[in-house]
């Protein structure tokens, strides 16, 4: 073994199964018998071995890598040559080639006989290179594309599996009817803005299709795609619909996700006869005519970017329906009776944004029955954390500096501060 085998050889054997952090002394050359072992160790498909300070790969140590299963991440690695690309091709598993920006048709034709998930998140689009990776079958992330031609586009189209092209900010028409054609799950994650055209086109894309950034929505065709895909529909960015949209939206019967920065009478009409749940993580405040609209809808309402809440209607609406955690880090200030609603969260609570606490609030926070997190907080009297004592849950105040010793003693194995 290599002068770094020891070393190296230890580090995997304590990282399997879970991400090596980025500290961990990593040689930037490996020998064969080191390769061995990390495959020889990572034979499960949950694997995962970063191996991102190599820099250098031969033949033979590249073959033996390529035995581990799982994801295998060499994302140091600058340049490939036509065999070590071979040999990496034969993984089974997510291969992470991050660092590469440019390979030969040759280079490229080879990797692409892998079958598995490849990430070449710095390729850039030259089209012998695409040509050689088209026929690659399996998920290929090529997210550090910033401009597709028609083309490109037209290559990539002939690739079977998904695909990632989520570095595109905009993208042509023409490119986009190349896309819509082919035979991947596509995603656009990074465009904001499409043309009606575009809209239109993508429309016509019959497998899944992804659009997280999208700001504007105006077409029906699009929202209906959208709509009816096997997944939850997260447009967590769009700012800007119509009725009509809107309407096709909330039929999706996974959930949906908006980027509306404020609801109106007429959109909470509309999303009150959504069954699924409702994600509003933009909107900062919802007036009170609003909520009396949504109030009698049954499915789960998260609202992470409020910052009021005064409500007690709207506190009950995000604390019912079976939430895996209500997360609040934005709200300054609630009263007893939102505070009583939010207590009857069957879930973990955090309220790290609130910096006072008055007795009321902690006795009705008190009957909250899990974990409840108040990191907001500085400073704490006798009487409510004699309050806050009564509740059944760890409590979470890491930035309590201003605390006596009888409160810290009432509040004994339910404070955590560090």
């Amino acid at each position: 073994m290599g002068v770094y085998s020891i070393s190296w050889l230890v580090t995997i054997g304590l990282l399997i199964g879970s991400q090596a952090n980025d500290t961990a002394v990593i040689p930037d050359q490996l020998t064969i018998a080191e390769a061995k072992t990390i495959a020889e160790k990572n034979q499960s498909p949950k694997s995962f071995v970063r191996l991102d300070r190599v820099t250098e790969l031969e033949v033979s140590v590249a073959v033996e890598l390529a035995k581990s299963k799982g994801q295998l991440s060499l994302g140091g690695l600058t340049e490939l040559t036509p065999d070590v690309a071979e040999a990496l091709a034969t993984h089974d598993g997510e291969l992470v080639l991050d660092g590469i920006e440019v390979l030969d048709a040759e280079t490229a034709r080879r990797l692409g006989q892998s079958i598995s998930a490849l990430s070449l998140n710095k390729l850039q689009p030259d089209l012998a290179m695409l040509t050689g990776l088209a026929a690659h079958q399996g998920r290929l992330e090529l997210n550090g594309i910033a401009i597709l031609s028609e083309e490109a586009a037209s290559v990539l189209a002939a690739h079977r599996g998904g695909l990632g092209l989520n570095g595109l900010m905009s993208i042509s028409n023409e490119a986009a009817t190349q896309l819509s054609g082919s035979a991947n799950d596509l995603y656009l994650n990074g465009i904001g803005e499409l043309s009606a055209e575009t809209q239109r086109t993508l429309a016509k894309h019959d497998k899944l299709l992804s659009l997280d950034s999208l700001t504007k929505l105006t077409e029906e065709s699009l929202a209906a795609k959208l709509s009816n895909q096997d997944t939850r529909v997260d447009l967590s960015a769009l700012e800007e619909t119509n009725a009509e949209c809107l309407e096709i939206l909330v039929k999706n019967r996974f959930g949906l996700s908006l980027g509306l920065r404020q609801v109106s009478l007429e959109q909470a009409k509309i999303l009150a006869t959504s069954t699924q749940s409702l994600i509003l993580n933009r909107v900062a405040t919802m007036p009170d005519d609003v909520v009396e609209v949504l109030a009698d809808r049954k499915a789960r309402l998260t609202m992470s970017g409020l910052h009021e809440l005064t409500n007690p209607t709207l506190a009950r609406m995000l604390a019912t329906n079976r939430p895996s955690y209500i997360y609040l880090p934005s709200v300054k200030k609630i009263s007893a009776e939102v505070a009583r609603e939010l207590a009857q969260a069957p879930c973990n609570l955090v309220l790290s944004g609130l910096d006072q606490l008055s007795c009321d609030v902690a006795t009705e926070l008190a009957t909250h029955q899990k974990n409840l997190t108040l990191n907001g907080i500085a400073s704490l009297d006798e009487a409510t954390a004699q309050s806050l004592a009564q509740h059944k849950g760890k409590i979470y105040m890491r930035n309590l500096k201003d605390v006596s010793a009888e409160s810290l003693q009432l509040l004994e194995g339910k404070l955590v501060r560090d």
